[in-house]
């Protein structure tokens, strides 16, 4: 019934998501709506084996292994993809620093 409920749920906030990402007209929207689905669906699943009772803490380092590898995964695409980007930002930042005074706040 959870795991029912959880894919359900799954569903729709993946649709929500879709067609929000479709409003703000980006490309990719799709995509992005059933990575969301896949993922609420992945820990609706964890959820369901907890609580039948199956192997509670090898399903919730099965779930913590997961979701470190997918923000580890996330860090390093965007560290390695967009270091000219952050570079360029920082350059920017310190040159705006440079030629504005700080101003005080009372």
């Amino acid at each position: 019934m959870l795991f029912a409920l959880g894919t359900l749920g799954a569903i729709v906030v993946g649709a929500v998501t879709q067609r929000f990402l479709e409003s703000a007209e980006v490309r990719a929207a799709a995509i992005f709506g059933r990575v969301v689905g896949a993922v609420l669906t992945g820990f609706a699943m964890l959820l369901a084996l907890e609580q039948l009772g199956f192997a509670a803490q090898f399903v919730m380092a099965i779930g913590v292994v997961a979701a470190s590898a997918t923000g580890l995964g996330l860090a390093l695409a965007f560290g390695l993809g967009c270091r000219e980007l952050a570079r360029d930002f920082l350059v920017e930042y310190l040159r705006s620093l440079e030629e504005e005074p700080p101003k005080r706040r009372l």
